[in-house]
């Protein structure tokens, strides 16, 4: 069993070339975009959300629970698909 690492996002990566990064990727892609520790502390501010998200839905509790499990199923997936390519590129 794999437990927790010691080694944190920002101990590799500056949290300010982190969040350019971020903002460049989600108006280049067109996608909203956070990047989150892995307990879901935000580590960065959000980037390419509409106002309709931050000013309604994720002022709500219902509306921020449910944005919560599409960007954990969201981020998950992207894991899955990282691993994916990783295992394919190594055969």
């Amino acid at each position: 069993m794999v437990g927790k690492s010691t080694v944190k996002l920002l101990d590799l990566i500056d949290l300010d070339f982190l969040q350019d990064f971020q903002d460049n990727f989600a108006e280049s892609v067109g996608v909203a975009s956070l990047t989150e520790d892995e307990d879901g502390n935000a580590l960065t501010r959000l980037s390419c959300f509409s106002e309709l998200c931050i000013k309604i839905i994720r002022t709500t509790e219902c509306g921020l629970r449910r944005c919560r499990q599409t960007e954990i199923r969201g981020g998950l997936g992207l894991v899955c698909r990282v691993a994916l390519l990783l295992i394919a590129t190594a055969s």
